[in-house]
């Protein structure tokens, strides 16, 4: 049972938001069919093109972080799919990252693919991560960067929040504009 504490808010007849009484996180959740698919496209792309080919764990994104990471002497790249990002969203949310820990994610995150469909896990993936400058969910992205609803991104727009789902607090700040545009660049590639 996914059941956030969101945002109360208050519209005007023009579907204008009028105000807003927040929770301890700012976050609107929204059903599949209300987000962009452009939005859909873009996080795949972004963090996990292999996302209908696995069963929740991809070994050929975990081998291929491994090697990176062996080659680099140190993590730069994460192996982790969406369904993984969403149990550790979950489950794990500011657990101390041990190999128990990680055992424990990649158990869960085939249990969550045998429980829900492909399009439930991305519906609650894009509900749950938190994309910087207090918008939590792809709703309230939508309405922080671009003051519009999550049905409404265009492929720039989506490709954009996808890129900064990796460092959220850095990406979403105005100083890290550059980096940000940078990463939509690579995103849209």
């Amino acid at each position: 049972h996914y059941d956030p504490v969101q945002a109360v808010q208050v519209y005007d007849c023009h579907d204008k938001l009028i105000c807003s009484v927040e929770g301890m996180e700012k976050r609107t959740i929204v059903p599949f069919k209300a987000i962009s698919p452009n939005m859909i496209k873009a996080l795949l792309a972004a963090e996990d093109h292999r996302f209908y080919e696995h069963h929740g764990v991809s070994t050929i994104g975990i081998a291929r972080a491994v090697f990176s990471n062996a080659v680099k002497g140190k993590v730069v790249e994460g192996g982790s799919t969406i369904t993984q990002q969403l149990v550790k969203n979950l489950f794990f949310d500011g657990e101390k990252r041990t190999i128990d820990v990680k055992v424990a994610e990649l158990f869960l995150s085939m249990k969550l693919e045998d429980r829900f469909s492909k399009q439930k896990i991305l519906e609650l993936y894009l509900n749950e991560v938190y994309f910087g400058n207090n918008a939590y969910g792809i709703e309230q992205a939508a309405r922080k960067y671009f003051a519009k609803r999550a049905a409404n991104l265009d492929i720039a727009e989506a490709a954009f929040l996808a890129g900064i789902i990796r460092a959220p607090s850095a990406g979403g700040m105005v100083e890290h504009r550059a980096s940000s545009l940078a990463r939509q660049k690579e995103v849209l590639r």
